[in-house]
């Protein structure tokens, strides 16, 4: 065969192989105004803003934004053309819940990534949920509240049923079949994730509802990593951006102590609240006349488990509940005394306080003669809604402090409250609960505040 045989073969093959290339490239070409730097790119890399995530553009098909939000490990990723459980996916949003535990959760019927036997699927008593998602290996007090928490399975049933995100072991993994063309597409994914992935972590954390991803979560997001000339500058902003939402005030930094500051009024009372260099959070008002010293304290952990051991004298440690996990602890003294003067405040104010603590992590809150005063739980740079969660428990604070300035103790409420056959006696005896022996004030709801079940007498 000579040269020009040769090329009578070779010729049309280049002529095809030109042509498929020429196609690919003006394929590209109509893709890549989207992709690159434009509504994709964009969205992407407003998210990492919004979220205080590190963008990481890595080619012109491939887009990244990644970090923490709060304690969890995000990534969102964008990619023209992958694959994930059998099908095709364009972005893909992974959290590491850091659970703690190893249990799978996914539609029924389809693939996830998991490795051994979590045993048979547990079903939690909700036939939609049960004929529609299996979960397997989760630990008992799981189902215990998906149970009793109607809310939890209706986020399980958004996510997981009607998405397709599934659970494995610590990972919360979606893959989305469309690519999104706004930070809102892709806020409208990640922000119930996230809230999911708080629940399955830890099952008994206040239900806040909160949006996560404000604009104070994001830049609070660098704040870890920020070189410590810049720290203070940003809880600065930060201080500043929630004072104009609570009412007139000023944000100083006091360097010294590695400190800032927001002064101001709500409800025309004094308040002050601190954020230190770790950050912790901790507020402050002035009373002009308290109703005597009140520790209240949230901690879920501290929720008794059902057959526990009732005190064995008074000089034990006494637990008296007033919502989930909200409580006064001290000797039976102690106790008594607080729950006096609980008795002479206006009706329902502290199971008002503890819904609040609940809700927001509100770690402590104590009432005295000069002053309320807060820490929160969280350091601020772990909550989902610093912004809401502080700005929230000032504004509980104001209204606290209008009720009580309202209504100044009675010395003959107090008195009478003394009185063990007294109504205001009788209001704030101590009962316990027939099934976690929690001790609590079966007045104004008889029934208990952790588990829910009715109490007995004490």
């Amino acid at each position: 065969m000579d040269v020009s045989d040769l090329l009578d073969y070779i010729g049309p093959a280049i002529g095809v192989l030109v042509t498929v290339v020429f196609v690919v490239v003006i394929v590209f070409k109509q893709f890549k105004p989207r992709l690159s730097g434009g509504t994709w790119d964009a969205a992407v890399q407003q998210i990492a803003q919004q979220f205080g995530l590190r963008h990481t553009p890595i080619e012109s098909f491939y887009d990244q934004a990644s970090g923490n939000i709060g304690k969890y490990d995000v990534d969102v990723s964008v990619d023209v053309d992958s694959e994930g459980m059998g099908v095709a996916y364009r972005m893909k949003i992974e959290i590491d819940t850091s659970i703690g535990w190893s249990f799978l959760m996914k539609v029924r019927g389809t693939k996830a990534d998991w490795e051994g036997d979590a045993g048979q699927p547990m079903p939690v008593g909700d036939p939609e949920l049960d004929q529609t998602i299996e979960i397997r290996g989760a630990p008992p007090q799981l189902y215990q509240v998906l149970q009793s928490d109607a809310q939890l399975r209706a986020l399980i049933k958004q996510v997981v049923g009607g998405w397709g995100a599934y659970l494995s072991r610590d990972d919360l993994v979606l893959f989305v079949k469309a690519i999104p063309g706004t930070a809102d597409e892709i806020r409208a994914y990640l922000e119930p994730m996230l809230e999911l992935a708080r629940w399955l972590s830890e099952p008994n954390a206040p239900r806040t509802g909160a949006a996560v991803g404000t604009a104070a979560a994001g830049m609070l997001g660098r704040y870890d990593h920020a070189p410590d000339q810049e720290k203070l500058p940003l809880l600065h902003s930060f201080m500043e951006q929630l004072g104009s939402t609570l009412g007139p005030g000023q944000a100083y930094i006091n360097t010294n102590d590695e400190e800032v500051d927001w002064r101001g009024t709500v409800n025309n009372f004094p308040v002050r609240i601190k954020l230190d260099s770790w950050p912790n959070v901790e507020i402050e008002l002035k009373l002009q006349h308290g109703h005597g010293e009140v520790d209240l304290e949230f901690d879920a952990s501290k929720v008794p488990e059902p057959g526990a051991p009732p005190p064995w004298d008074e000089s034990d440690t006494v637990r008296v509940f007033f919502g989930k996990g909200v409580f006064i602890e001290g000797a039976g003294v102690q106790v008594d005394g607080m729950l006096q003067h609980v008795s002479a405040m206006p009706e329902r104010v502290i199971a008002q306080v503890a819904e609040a603590m609940a809700r927001d992590e509100v770690r402590n809150f104590r009432i005295d003669s000069q002053r309320l005063w807060v820490r929160m739980g969280p350091e601020l740079t772990e909550m989902l809604d610093p912004e809401g969660q502080v700005g929230r428990t000032a504004q509980v604070m104001g209204w606290l402090a209008q009720s009580l300035q309202g209504a100044p103790p009675d010395p003959a409420a107090l008195q009478a409250a003394q009185n063990p056959q007294s109504a205001a006696a009788m209001m704030m005896m101590k009962t316990s609960c027939r099934y976690c022996s929690t001790m609590f004030i079966a007045y104004p709801d008889p029934n208990c505040p952790n588990c829910g079940a009715p109490a007995q007498a004490s």
